[in-house]
């Protein structure tokens, strides 16, 4: 019997291919702007479920599905500019968070990840700012923030934003191991 091998004209995705983009409009006239400084990200989908067991199971686990839940874990670099002011995406999401903490609805707002380069659809949804925290470090650390936008409700498949644009961002070359390079145009 043969072992199953990796096809040679694949290969492996880049966690860095997805994009997050902020509604920093309302949701009747949205300004989809993109929030740069992301050093990692974790779209993360999880099922609620509650024990379903009974004797008949003689002790082993049943769970129902009761619900589902989505979150965008993110770690920035905070960002400012030379003149000394944040980067505006990443201000408004701190407001937001600093909102929603002290009850205001408004802290609720539109927010999608997607692939840069086209491929697939965009997860879209309202989210608001879970967690905002400051990592700290020594003097020689950087400012990363740790940023948990969790959804509200219901989420939707749209279309990418950046799809009719083509592989926006990447350059593919052609050789041996045909992988995505940065493009620097």
């Amino acid at each position: 019997m043969t072992q199953p091998t990796t096809p040679v004209d694949e290969v492996t995705a880049l966690a860095r291919r997805y994009a997050v983009e902020i509604n920093t409009g309302t949701a009747a006239a949205p300004e989809w702007a993109r929030l740069f400084g992301v050093a990692e990200f974790k779209p993360v989908m999880e099922l609620r479920t509650e024990s379903d067991e009974d004797y008949e199971d003689d002790g082993a686990e049943r769970e129902a599905v009761t619900g589902h839940n989505s979150r965008m874990e993110i770690k920035l670099k905070h960002r400012v500019a030379a003149d000394g002011t944040w980067n505006p995406v990443q201000e408004f999401l701190e407001e937001k968070f600093r909102a929603a903490a002290s009850g205001v609805v408004n802290g609720q707002f539109g927010a999608r990840y997607f692939d840069r380069a086209g491929r697939g659809q965009a997860v879209q949804g309202t989210v608001y700012v879970k967690e905002w925290s400051p990592d700290g470090g020594g003097g020689d650390a950087l400012d990363n923030i740790s940023v948990v936008l969790q959804f509200q409700g219901k989420t939707s498949l749209v279309a990418n934003p950046v799809a009719d644009a083509g592989l926006t961002g990447f350059a593919f070359t052609q050789g041996a191991e045909d992988v995505p390079s940065e493009d620097t145009d």
